[in-house]
């Protein structure tokens, strides 16, 4: 991959920067031959690789045209958008517009939004005077929200109403019916503060917390430590069973877990590699 985008970059460079001009001080005026190198190039271009902007607008189709009105050398004429040139309102329009595709490229545009959400919120201290006299339901509100939000993409609900675990249920239930054929007392599934669905069926879950013990607060270790990889099992299990209990396919299975403490959050990924063992693997 890097040879082919090193390839791609040597094209470019050689084909369109003026031959006059190579490492000078100064930018000097196309000639000609400039301007017929720089179309050649563009008219090399995959349409379908482009960057696009809106339907049959690309990024490289507005550098083009921005690039044919300049007479003397520049950025746009090797085909780089350079987003520090924020003298030429013809640029700042390109860079406002080269945004991610909302749908194809889901993840980056989330890191986008999240990443502008947060540093608002540390702009304007929401973050500091929540972590000092706020609740949880403020944190989750303001900060771990994020998380919520990055599974829209996959068509899941993210669910905070203080509901029982289905698969958790399933588990302490199993023997509810006795041998005589009576049904005992249904117990209770575990109540994550947090439940992943998608069309009834769990994958994921989170426990929050707001006090700060700086990590070894009884109720942080429970959650981290116990109840949550206990009710991620729970929820393995019960997707082993939605697929048949199929090894191949129960290898495949993954279910993701957050651990939110005050302002600190640790994510956990848990499957069935090989064997009877289930692993439990922190995000990073």
């Amino acid at each position: 991959m890097q040879a082919i985008i090193n390839k791609h970059l040597k094209t470019i460079t050689s084909s369109t920067s003026p031959t006059s001009a190579s490492f000078k001080t100064s930018n000097l005026s196309l000639s000609q031959e400039d301007r017929d190198s720089i179309h050649q190039t563009y008219m090399s271009m995959d349409p379908h690789k482009k960057w696009e902007i809106e339907p049959g607008v690309s990024v490289e189709d507005r550098i083009y045209e921005y690039g044919k009105t300049q007479n003397h050398e520049h950025a746009s004429h090797s085909f780089i958008l350079d987003l520090g040139d924020n003298d030429i309102d013809e640029l700042r329009n390109i860079a406002e517009n080269a945004r991610f595709h909302a749908t194809e490229e889901f993840d980056a545009d989330w890191c986008r939004r999240c990443i502008l959400d947060i540093l608002c919120a540390y702009r304007w201290g929401v973050v500091k005077r929540i972590a000092r006299h706020g609740k949880e339901k403020d944190l989750i509100m303001r900060v771990y929200r994020a998380i919520d939000l990055a599974f829209d993409d996959l068509w899941a609900d993210v669910q905070r109403s203080d509901q029982l675990s289905s698969a958790s249920s399933a588990r302490m239930n199993k023997d509810r019916r006795a041998l005589d054929g009576s049904l005992q007392r249904k117990i209770l599934g575990t109540k994550p503060d947090m439940i992943i669905t998608k069309n009834m069926v769990e994958y994921g879950l989170a426990e929050h917390g707001y006090d700060d013990e700086a990590g070894v607060g009884s109720k942080e270790l429970v959650e981290r430590f116990i109840k949550l990889p206990k009710t991620m099992k729970d929820m393995l299990v019960r997707l082993a069973s939605e697929i048949s209990n199929e090894e191949y396919k129960i290898r495949q299975l993954k279910v993701v877990g957050f651990s939110h403490t005050h302002t600190r959050v640790t994510g956990m990924i848990m499957n069935v590699p090989a064997g009877y063992v289930c692993r439990v693997k922190p995000l990073k």
